[in-house]
């Protein structure tokens, strides 16, 4: 039997909460009141640190840890928290943080093993609102990281390209590549570029004065010129003469499946 410390009621040593640290290995509050005092407990929301926000950044409150006074933006955020930060500092807390990590490395592991399991649908789900919000984030950091780790992209890709889902894939795109084509020519540009070239193409040379369009590099009839969609097929263009130019390889690899405006401000920025 124990003695809740806040409605003063001696119960049974079930209707109170485990606690490791204390004497008994019991918290000082049945789980009645424990309830009681979570759903009357104010939470502070993101409005509340913007509203306060020069508050916060005068106050001054000591830390419990290591004793030293500082700013309450030197204080990890506890929306649940009178002033809406931990009793201890973000150094501190880190360092606890960091050193508990390490003892626990394996217990850890295996919680968030099992908590990814039974909550793969929620995770997903909150991953897939996260990067609606973020889109612009994400292609941000994904266009710095890939401008940096090129090297690494050709070497996965190249040997993706010799595994067995790699090949099903490029097979796949082909294909489908291919039936595009086939619904939307109208026989004025074949489906598969052959030399000799055929009339029309051979006249668009011409007319190009056998140079490519945006950077203006000779072009010879060899693996290094591309015949290019100036709208992709992949957004709704044409496999006809009036929606194909002749390009080097460099900047038709570059255009991929972009628009010729979005290509030309990205070459220009």
């Amino acid at each position: 039997m124990k003695t809740c410390r806040i409605c003063k009621t001696e119960k049974e040593t079930s209707e109170y909460y485990t606690k490791k640290s204390s004497k008994d290995g019991y918290t000082n509050e049945c789980k009645v009141c424990v309830a009681s005092v979570c759903k009357n407990k104010i939470v502070k929301t993101d409005d509340y640190y913007i509203k306060n926000a020069e508050t916060i950044a005068t106050h001054k409150k000591v830390c419990t840890k290591c004793n030293i006074e500082k700013k309450l933006i030197e204080f990890p955020k506890k929306k649940a928290s009178k002033d809406g930060f931990r009793t201890d500092c973000k150094v501190c807390f880190s360092s606890h943080k960091r050193a508990y990590n390490t003892v626990n490395k394996v217990a850890i592991a295996e919680y968030s093993k099992v908590y990814r399991v039974n909550n793969k649908v929620a995770i997903t789900a909150k991953q897939k609102v996260w990067r609606d919000d973020n889109k612009e984030y994400i292609a941000k950091k994904d266009k710095i990281y890939h401008a940096n780790n090129k090297e690494v992209y050709r070497a996965y890709n190249k040997k993706y390209l010799h595994t067995e889902n790699g090949r099903l894939a490029n097979r796949n795109k082909n294909n489908k590549r291919r039936a595009i084509k086939l619904a939307t020519t109208n026989g004025s540009v074949p489906i598969n570029i052959r030399y000799p070239l055929t009339a029309e193409l051979a006249e668009l040379m011409v007319n190009q004065n056998n140079k490519c369009v945006y950077c203006d590099t000779y072009l010879t009839l060899d693996k290094h010129t591309h015949l290019d969609h100036i709208i992709p097929l992949s957004k709704k263009g044409e496999h006809i003469l009036t929606n194909v130019q002749w390009l080097c390889s460099t900047c038709n690899l570059q255009k991929n499946n972009m628009t010729e405006v979005k290509f030309l401000a990205r070459r220009e920025s």
